[in-house]
């Protein structure tokens, strides 16, 4: 039964899966409409990651991350909203690298 309701939703255009992540704007929902395959994942990317929230605190290695160029969220981003900012001179600012790792265009 659940594999048959998979098909059907695969079945639907992709404006209307569009609609219906937008809608799910429970991150946990997104997560799992993401895990149904790839068709889905591709859908969900660019609606997930097209804010990003961050402090830019959260560890070198999160930023890092995000900066990587095989990082597939960096490529989503539309608006970045940076919550809190620390002293340009503290090692902890990771703005400069993840500013130039935003691709360009």
């Amino acid at each position: 039964m659940a594999t048959q309701q998979v098909d059907l939703l695969d079945r639907l255009p992709t404006e209307l899966k569009c609609a219906i992540v937008r809608h799910a704007s429970n991150l946990d929902d997104r997560k799992a409409l993401s895990l149904a395959n790839k068709s889905w994942a591709d859908i969900v990317g660019p609606v997930m990651w097209e804010t990003l929230n961050t402090t830019l605190l959260v560890g070198q290695r999160h930023v890092r991350g995000l900066a990587r160029p095989q990082s597939n969220i960096l490529k989503h981003v539309r608006y970045l909203h940076i919550k809190t900012r620390v002293a340009p001179n503290c090692s902890n600012d990771h703005l400069p690298m993840l500013l130039a790792a935003l691709p360009s265009g």
